[in-house]
């Protein structure tokens, strides 16, 4: 497989996904060829890329190159009629999960645009298929590095970052156990100060309203999160039985929680609003 950059200069985002899209596509589209592409995928492609994604010399292009070459198998990955062998799927998936996911968590999502746009694009995607995800990123820096992300980004609401950043954390948020991960790392703050910027700032503009709208989202699931810890931890004390820290945790999650007072009265205004 052979890609082109322009002599005069790297080439163009577009581009480089266009090539390869092009080129995958024809591959796993073309019966005769997709024996060979499968095995080529697993001995040859994927390991470029991991190889790509961890030198030493973090060339731009060849970072974008790895991550729209991932991103492109991703989204075949997802296709009902995705014609790779069940096997190599599966053997993909599994390669994704625990050695691309933990390179570009921990090594890509923190660089500039566009590499950190598809990093954050990877992560969304894979998440679908990850089975063990609370285990993974208890023991990476994906979280923390998104938070770090979003506060350097939030005074930043043009453009297509923020909101790509805040609904790859409202994905991530769809599992119930990464709640409190992500309460852990500062879930509570972050939430705060997004909603209170897109409240103060709220205009008809279609990408800030998506934005608002997976905000409240996330802070659906982290508040459902919480009335669940607290009815079970009201139900240890009724009863004197079950998990004798529920009291405990609970109290700690209402007294972590207790900012999100401020945002009652701008949210009562959205509604008068709406």
């Amino acid at each position: 497989m052979t890609f082109f950059f322009n002599i005069s200069g790297p080439s163009s985002l577009t581009e480089i996904i266009s090539y390869i899209s092009q080129t995958l596509d024809a591959f796993v589209r073309a019966r005769d060829l997709l024996s060979l592409f499968s095995e080529i995928l697993l001995s040859d492609l994927l390991p470029l890329c991991s190889q790509l994604l961890v030198s030493s010399v973090n060339v731009e292009e060849f970072s974008l190159l790895a991550l729209c070459i991932l991103n492109e198998l991703l989204n075949e990955l997802k296709l009902n009629d995705c014609v790779l062998p069940s096997h190599i799927q599966r053997d993909i998936k599994q390669e994704f999960e625990q050695t691309f996911l933990p390179i570009i968590s921990e090594r890509h999502i923190l660089r500039e645009e566009p590499i950190a746009l598809l990093s954050l694009r990877f992560i969304q995607t894979i998440w679908i298929f990850i089975d063990h995800s609370s285990t993974i990123l208890s023991q990476s820096k994906l979280i923390p590095n998104l938070f770090h992300l979003i506060l350097q980004n939030k005074d930043k609401p043009s453009g297509t970052f923020l909101p790509s950043l805040v609904s790859c954390l409202t994905t991530l948020a769809e599992k119930r156990e990464i709640i409190q991960i992500m309460i852990e790392h500062g879930l509570v703050s972050i939430q705060l100060q997004l909603i209170q910027d897109q409240l103060n700032f709220l205009t008809n503009d279609r990408t800030m309203m998506n934005v608002l709208n997976d905000l409240l989202s996330l802070l659906d699931r982290d508040l459902t999160y919480v009335l669940d810890i607290v009815k079970r931890a009201l139900q240890v004390k009724k009863t004197g039985t079950g998990d004798s820290d529920l009291p405990s945790i609970a109290e700690k999650l209402l007294q972590v929680h207790k900012p999100l007072v401020a945002l009652v009265g701008p949210m009562i205004n959205l509604v008068c609003l709406l």
